[in-house]
């Protein structure tokens, strides 16, 4: 899977997150955003070769935004 597609998916899930937290304080919001953006880029760079499948798979496991919120 090309760098762009991950980047896409990543983006994407962030883009939802970061609308669900809206009613959020701006500094709780980005705090949390930046732990979440941590633990996607931590995970999918230990995995050698990461498909789409994968990375759904990552993003899967730390749950849909509107349970993090």
């Amino acid at each position: 899977m090309s760098k762009t597609s991950i980047d896409a998916l990543v983006e994407e899930y962030l883009y939802q997150l970061r609308a669900t937290l809206a009613p959020l304080g701006d500094k709780r919001q980005s705090q949390l955003i930046s732990e979440i953006s941590d633990h996607i880029a931590e995970s999918i760079s230990a995995l050698d070769d990461p498909s789409e499948a994968d990375v759904r798979n990552v993003l899967d496991r730390i749950g849909p935004p509107e349970d993090i919120a």
